[in-house]
């Protein structure tokens, strides 16, 4: 399908629309009047516009477009309005958990920083695992103590900036850190 060119009588209106306008908003204004009053001149500058508009929309998307839209449109079907105080998911006891999980814990429990499944672990592997997880715990403890002491003196709706001085702060952050 070609696209059609400007027609003879869209290009006289276009000039007619320019002769006394100082700028392109005037000759827009004055292009629009002569549409909105002519519709001959109305269908012949649409019609260019009207075959794209036609050959855009029945032209075939592609295929991962198509499937895209389709899983998009199907999810969203799908969903489910939550009313206040209902819950997303299912309440399921810790206990059933814990039991689905160490029917397979050797495969599925994997440790840190080695990434190896805990039933093919040797002794080795744990004791270097447990050491990471100490030094861990170390700097968690460490940071809890910092952060609730710091905590202890702040009133509501305040800063740490505004409450503290950056002195005072350092000092107990070395405290803590060197105990």
């Amino acid at each position: 399908m070609t696209y059609q060119t400007k027609n003879p009588i869209v290009s006289e209106a276009i000039e007619k629309a320019w002769e006394n306008a100082k700028n392109q908003r005037e000759a827009a204004e004055n292009y629009l009047k002569m549409l909105r009053s002519d519709k001959v001149l109305r269908d012949a500058a649409t019609a260019r516009y009207l075959q794209r508009i036609a050959s855009e929309d029945v032209s075939a998307r592609p295929r991962a477009n198509r499937i895209s839209f389709r899983r998009e449109a199907e999810k969203i079907s799908k969903q489910v309005v939550l009313q206040k105080g209902e819950q997303s998911t299912p309440n399921v006891s810790l206990k059933n958990t814990a039991a689905v999980y160490s029917r397979n814990i050797f495969d599925y429990f994997h440790l840190p920083e080695l990434g190896i499944r805990l039933g093919d672990a040797t002794k080795g592997d744990l004791e270097h695992a447990v050491s990471k997880e100490q030094g861990k715990m170390t700097t968690h403890r460490r940071n809890h103590k910092f952060l609730s002491a710091i905590l202890e003196k702040m009133p509501e709706g305040k800063i740490v900036r505004d409450v503290w001085k950056a002195e005072d702060v350092e000092a107990i952050h070395t405290d803590v850190m060197v105990s």
